[in-house]
């Protein structure tokens, strides 16, 4: 289903699966998706489903894996866009012991910082970057839906961006410690 749209003209597309644009359009659904992309020039969010739970855990068990996420935030996400590593941990962690803590947690940091060539990120390491989250193990959840897909995950109590503290006791400082990083 739609999640974003570049123009106003097909905001009332936005959370419609493909059947639904159809008859919307009164076209089938085929031409009415097509030319909803040569209408916006293919800036079409979009959620699509495909593979089962047992896919996810597979690929989640396999040495390559990193945790990540595709979501992007513009109209209405995926819900992993805000709760993608909450989810690993709460669901695949905690309930189902798919991983260790160790093993998701390294597969979020280290294994992440290492593929993309990253330096001085990914490990608590004198000079390294002070990017740091304390996080309840017995309650982070993911919780956004998609219907309300934009809800913050519970369970994590501190987040720690370059040395500042910027969500402290599940409170956002509103502090921009980030930056954009590129590989050198």
């Amino acid at each position: 289903f739609v999640t974003s749209v570049k123009t106003d003209k097909n905001k009332d597309l936005i959370g419609k699966n493909l059947l639904e644009i159809g008859k919307i359009r009164g076209k089938d659904p085929y031409n009415a998706t097509f030319d909803l992309l040569l209408q916006e020039e293919n800036a079409v969010g979009m959620v699509d489903f495909y593979g089962l739970e047992e896919h996810v855990i597979k690929i989640l068990k396999r040495p390559e894996q990193n945790v990540c996420t595709d979501g992007l935030l513009s109209g209405k996400p995926h819900p992993r866009a805000y709760g993608s590593f909450p989810r690993v941990l709460g669901r695949y962690v905690r309930e189902q012991k798919i991983l260790s803590t160790e093993e998701a947690i390294y597969k979020m940091t280290k294994k992440a910082a290492e593929t993309f060539g990253i330096k001085n990120r990914g490990v608590l390491k004198e000079g390294n970057f002070a990017d740091i989250l304390v996080i309840n193990m017995e309650t982070v959840i993911d919780k956004g839906t998609y219907v309300e897909p934009t809800q913050y995950p519970e369970g994590i109590d501190y987040v720690v961006i370059n040395g500042n503290i910027v969500l402290e006791n599940g409170v956002y400082n509103k502090i921009l410690a980030g930056e954009v990083i590129r590989r050198k």
